[in-house]
């Protein structure tokens, strides 16, 4: 194995690590939302930092990488990738640390319970999560596709459950708060969803150089805030 080989494994051993911690803060994030466990919360709050942490470490592995290795076009890519796929695991990790910031702000148990497509949403969206990074790792690059169309159907619950919840605070004055906290929660599960896609959107640039990041966007999608 050459030194450039050896470097190219380090990064993907980190690469993994982070991969993980952010699915991890994923589910976990909602599971928390959804059990109203506050300790549980608190665990990936604190996890955030490590994300932070190991995106440093990324962005510093790889830039010395191009700078010391004289990459080839596959490794070349590879890092190019690497610096784009940890930016979108970041935003993901932020997403839920939100996500789970509401269990100290709001009960949202009883709202989520007359929504029932909640746990549909983000079933399908962490999902989503695992499957594109697993694609990343095994270089599929179908993955992309059925993602597009499995973000459309995210954006369709979004729809529905915005509409459910727009309902509740016309005639719930107590809930309120908790269902406008709710819509946020939601607009952040859309684009943890949004991001899965964009990292299957890596995996052919990796491969061959195709361009597939932003393309078929849903018209549904923001930007993050």
């Amino acid at each position: 194995m050459t030194t450039a080989d050896k470097e190219i494994n380090s990064i993907r051993i980190k690469v993994a690590a982070m991969c993980e911690l952010v699915i991890g803060m994923c589910r976990e994030g909602i599971k928390a939302l959804n059990t109203n466990d506050q300790k549980l919360a608190d665990e990936v709050i604190s996890q955030d930092a490590r994300v932070d942490d190991l995106e440093v470490e990324l962005e510093e592995m790889c830039l010395r990488f191009l700078a010391l290795y004289a990459p080839k076009a596959f490794e070349l890519r590879y890092a190019v990738a690497v610096s784009r796929l940890i930016s979108d695991l970041e935003r993901i990790a932020d997403h839920s640390k939100s996500i789970a910031r509401q269990v100290h702000e709001h009960y949202c148990v009883p709202v989520l319970a007359a929504l029932p497509d909640f746990a549909s949403l983000t079933d399908l969206a962490a999902g989503m999560l695992a499957e594109a990074v697993e694609a990343f790792f095994k270089s599929n690059t179908r993955k992309y596709a059925e993602l597009v169309k499995r973000d459309r159907a995210v954006g369709e619950y979004q729809r529905a459950l915005n509409q459910k919840l727009v309902d509740i605070i016309a005639r719930e004055a107590s809930n309120i708060n908790t269902a406008v906290a709710l819509i946020n929660v939601i607009r952040r599960i859309e684009r943890i969803a949004d991001h899965a896609k964009s990292i299957t959107g890596l995996i052919p640039y990796i491969v061959d150089g195709t361009i597939k990041r932003h393309k078929d966007k849903a018209p549904h999608a923001d930007h993050d805030h």
